[in-house]
């Protein structure tokens, strides 16, 4: 039942409340904890899940759906049934300033031998942040020994330009 409640609530989020090009920050980071929140319910006990997301009461605004790529890979490839198994996300907003958001991920050997493997969503999110916010991020992805890791900045600042 709470499965569904959380997934009801993401539905809704999808289809009705992102409509504008740039949504309230906090129902992002609301969206964004539901998500995280869904996601948990299927994790074995051999997964360490640590979360982070202080959104200090701002009233940015930001694109919709941001983080999710680099949450949605993280539980995706980060996740290894039978072993030891990690996932950092971390989200924090500077109010009128801006947001950096972190993702780190345990990796195993299938995606260390993918050289070529790039991501259509990375790929697709690098190209919304140029559309979005030219000269005003920060996006960097990073296949580490034993794990994956991205770092996601926004200023905030562009949107007076954009409105």
């Amino acid at each position: 039942q709470e499965a569904v409640h959380r997934l009801s609530n993401l539905l809704r989020y999808v289809m009705y409340d992102n409509n504008e090009k740039f949504v309230a920050m906090d129902k992002e980071l609301e969206f964004t904890r539901n998500y995280i929140d869904l996601m948990k319910l299927r994790l074995s006990p051999d997964v360490k899940l640590n979360v982070t997301i202080d959104g200090n009461g701002s009233k940015d605004m930001i694109a919709s759906l941001m983080f999710m790529t680099l949450i949605e890979n993280a539980f995706k490839h980060g996740i290894n049934s039978g072993k030891d198994s990690f996932i950092d996300i971390s989200i924090l907003v500077d109010s009128g300033k801006g947001v950096l958001c972190t993702v780190e991920n345990s990796m195993f050997e299938k995606e260390k031998n993918m050289e070529s493997r790039t991501g259509i969503g990375l790929a697709n999110l690098s190209k919304r942040l140029e559309l979005l916010y030219p000269d005003k991020h920060e996006f960097i992805v990073e296949k580490r020994t034993e794990s994956f890791f991205a770092l996601l900045r926004i200023d905030f600042g562009i949107q007076k330009e954009l409105s």
